[in-house]
C-alpha cells in the first residue's frame, strides 16, 4: 500500500515537471521573439560619429553669417548715422563768428571733426595815455579736431587749427581819436582744446554746443606795413610829425603779440545740422 502511494506520487511529480519545462521554454522563446520583433520595428540608433558630424554642421557659422555679424557690430559701434554736417555760430576771438562743420563717428565714443570758421571784429589795448594799440581783423580758420564722448553727450575735444588774418594794425591818438594804422596779414597755427555737449536725435538732427575752447597760438607769422604819419595838427604828445607809434619796436612783433592776446578762447559755439 505504501509502495503504490509512493509510485503514484512519483508519477504525478514527473508529470508536473514535464509540463513545467516546456512552458518555461515556450516563455523564453516568446520573449526572444518579441525582442527581435521590437528591434526590427524600431529605427536604428545613430552612431557617435554621426552625432558629432551633425553637431559640427549645426554649430559652425557660415562665412556669410560671420561677415554679417561683423558688419552689424561695426555699425552698432559707429551708430546708424556716422556722418553729420552742421552750421555753426558763436563768439570767435574778436566777435561773433559763423561757419560750417562736418564730423565722422569712428566709434561710439570717438569722432573726428573738420570745421571752417569766419569772424570779424576789432580790439584796442591800453597804451601810454597818448596812444592806444588798435587792430581790426577778418579771420578765416580751419580746424581739425578729435572729439571724445566722456559721458553721454558730454565731450572733450582737441586738435589743431590754421587761421588766416587780415586787417589794419596801429594806434589810436588819445586826444583826437585819429587812427594811425597800416594793413597787415598773418597766419597762425593753433592748438585747441575744449568741452561741450552734442546731441544726436533719432530723426537725424544734430544739436551741440562747444561751451568754451581754449586756444594757444603755436606759431604766428605777421607782415605789417609802416603806418602813415599823423595829419597836421594832430596831437602826438610832442613827438613831432615823424613819430614812431611802435616806439622803436618791430610792428610785426607787436602785432603778433596783440593777435596772441586776442586768440585765446572761443565761447558758446552752437552747432546745428543733420546726420546721415
Amino acid at each position: 500500500m505504501f509502495a503504490a502511494k509512493g509510485h503514484t506520487a512519483i508519477a504525478g511529480l514527473t508529470m508536473l515537471v514535464g509540463l513545467a519545462i516546456p512552458t518555461v521554454g515556450h516563455a523564453k522563446h516568446k520573449h526572444k521573439g518579441s525582442s527581435s520583433t521590437s528591434s526590427s520595428s524600431s529605427p536604428s540608433e545613430p552612431s557617435s560619429s554621426d552625432i558629432k558630424l551633425a553637431s559640427k554642421e549645426t554649430d559652425a557659422p557660415t562665412d556669410s553669417s560671420v561677415s554679417l555679424s561683423k558688419t552689424k557690430s561695426k555699425s552698432s559701434e559707429k551708430g546708424t548715422r556716422p556722418i553729420s554736417a552742421t552750421a555753426e555760430v558763436g563768439y570767435v576771438y574778436f566777435g561773433a563768428g559763423y561757419g560750417a562743420g562736418a564730423a565722422y563717428q569712428l566709434t561710439k565714443k570717438f569722432e573726428i571733426n573738420a570745421d571752417f570758421l569766419m569772424a570779424n571784429g576789432e580790439a584796442t589795448a591800453s597804451g601810454d595815455g597818448a596812444f592806444q594799440e588798435y587792430m581790426n581783423v577778418s579771420v578765416m580758420e580751419f580746424d581739425f579736431l578729435g572729439r571724445y564722448y566722456a559721458w553721454n553727450s558730454l565731450n572733450v575735444s582737441g586738435g589743431l587749427g590754421y587761421a588766416m588774418l587780415s586787417g589794419d594794425y596801429g594806434v589810436v591818438v588819445g586826444q583826437t581819436g585819429q587812427k594811425l594804422t597800416a594793413p597787415y596779414s598773418a597766419s597762425v597755427i593753433l592748438a585747441i582744446a575744449g568741452v561741450g555737449n552734442n546731441w544726436k536725435l533719432k530723426n537725424g538732427f544734430v544739436l551741440g554746443v562747444d561751451w568754451i575752447s581754449v586756444v594757444y597760438p603755436i606759431n604766428t607769422s605777421v607782415t605789417v606795413d609802416k603806418p602813415a604819419a599823423p595829419s597836421a595838427g594832430a596831437s602826438t604828445s610832442g613827438a613831432g610829425a615823424n613819430f614812431d607809434p611802435y616806439n622803436g619796436k618791430s610792428p610785426e612783433e607787436l602785432a603778433s603779440t596783440a593777435i596772441g592776446k586776442q586768440m585765446q578762447f572761443r565761447a558758446a559755439v552752437v552747432h546745428a545740422g543733420y546726420s546721415f
